[in-house]
């Protein structure tokens, strides 16, 4: 595998980790009086 293809899959899966992460703080502002349990 070349470093090209390296980084463009390392892009992708920051990209991936950053929209689930998004998605979990929604989550989270949404059901804030869950908060205190989950922290």
């Amino acid at each position: 595998m070349c470093l090209a293809d390296y980084l463009c899959d390392l892009l992708t899966y920051f990209n991936d980790l950053a929209r689930c992460f998004d998605e979990i703080e929604t989550r989270l502002q949404y059901n804030s009086f869950l908060q205190p349990f989950l922290f």
